[in-house]
């Protein structure tokens, strides 16, 4: 009896012992999933803040770039307009802005105009405009660098600075050119790709219009430039008129690749060694052949490029002046005045939206210091056109594609 007792007791025993461990194995593991899940929850709340941090610095850098002018899905576009600094006085310029504005604001796509001049803004005449008031002036007989250094309060000082902030998407001046291209230098940058900016101007020929680059922006470039303006030039052609392989001629005083400068020399081998998918090289070409088409871009010095299209817009003028004094009149046929009317829109350099500084990291504009109020309303229409098209984003990705 004994036995089985000690027995009965010892079974007892071993189950509670069992029982026990069972037990603290138990309290065990609920402690370590408890504390497994504090950790857990902390890695959680820790990961979360750092996504809610990282999706706030994106959401900021977000809204710094599309409100910047290198966004190319911007919607809304801001033009800047110089009023002064050049032949016309400010009061033309303004009507001029006043003039397109109504034609801006029905293309749907909202286009605000922020005009740059000396004075307070007249609430009455210019709700449909931004206007910023400035102090100084740069004038035409002004050194650029001089203009620069000593006018910082100036329209144009203040319109690079709005474009590099993203204020204004582009910018356009009749004012002195060398002090708009060092402005531009050195507040806005290069493009990566381009030492040095040129003047890009388009000129009518018989199929149609070319791209000339450089008209008055670097007057002695080296053959390196004259080659990184082939570039900027076949993107600018690519965008506006959708031409996958644009042909690039060198101006030059004969078609044989030993003519000219050694610049132009050096520059005519650097092409054609160089011609690749951006564009084709076909070599010199002479000013007499400029307007036949049978190139997209034309490439020259500024010094040379200036003359070029000044020759040009001259006797543009000259023939259609005398095309006026011939046949104009009460009397004139409807058919020939209709043949004027088409061939004035073409040749007349009114027409022509002004010469891009191309190669900076932004869109300026450059017009005719004696520009007419349509010459500077079709510079604006030009620019639109640009942003529209997004150019400078265009040319960024090519110079990065084919470096």
């Amino acid at each position: 009896m004994r036995n089985s007792y000690l027995e009965g007791r010892k079974k007892q025993w071993q189950f509670h012992e069992i029982d026990t461990l069972i037990g603290a194995k138990r309290r065990v593991g609920l402690i370590l999933s408890f504390s497994l899940r504090r950790q857990l929850l902390a890695v959680s709340v820790e990961l979360l803040s750092y996504l809610i941090a990282f999706a706030l610095l994106v959401g900021c850098t977000g809204v710094v770039r599309w409100c910047s002018p290198q966004n190319p899905f911007r919607l809304t576009l801001r033009i800047g307009v110089d009023l002064l600094g050049g032949d016309r006085p400010q009061e033309v310029l303004l009507e001029a802005a006043q003039e397109i504005a109504p034609e801006l604001a029905s293309e749907g796509e909202e286009v605000r105009l922020v005009l740059f001049g000396l004075g307070k803004a007249k609430n009455d005449s210019l709700s449909p405009f931004d206007w910023v008031e400035v102090t100084e002036e740069v004038t035409m007989e002004e050194d650029p660098l001089t203009a620069v250094r000593r006018k910082k309060r100036s329209s144009i000082a203040e319109g690079m600075r709005k474009c590099k902030s993203g204020q204004i998407d582009a910018f356009i001046s009749t004012g002195n050119t060398g002090a708009l291209v060092a402005n531009s230098i050195m507040t806005l940058g290069m493009v990566a790709g381009v030492d040095r900016p040129g003047l890009l101007a388009c000129v009518p020929s018989l199929r149609h219009d070319i791209a000339v680059i450089d008209v008055g922006g670097n007057i002695n470039p080296r053959a390196e430039h004259l080659w990184q303006y082939a570039r900027m030039g076949s993107a600018y052609q690519r965008a506006t008129l959708g031409l996958k392989l644009p042909r690039v001629g060198l101006l030059n005083i004969g078609r044989e690749a030993v003519k000219g400068t050694r610049g132009m020399r050096d520059a005519y081998q650097l092409l054609q060694s160089r011609s690749s998918s951006d564009f084709t090289f076909v070599g010199n070409i002479e000013g007499r052949e400029a307007f036949l088409g049978d190139v997209d871009v034309i490439v020259c010095n500024g010094f040379a490029g200036n003359i070029f299209l000044k020759t040009a817009e001259g006797i543009s003028l000259f023939i259609l002046q005398s095309l006026q004094e011939a046949f104009g009149g009460e009397a004139m046929r409807e058919d020939v005045a209709a043949v004027l009317g088409r061939l004035n829109k073409k040749v007349n350099y009114a027409e022509y939206p002004g010469a891009l500084v191309a190669g900076v990291d932004g869109v300026v504009m450059k017009c005719h210091g004696f520009s007419s109020k349509e010459a500077v309303q079709n510079g604006i229409r030009g620019t639109v056109q640009l942003l529209r098209q997004k150019f400078l984003f265009q040319l960024k990705e090519q110079l990065a594609t084919h470096p």
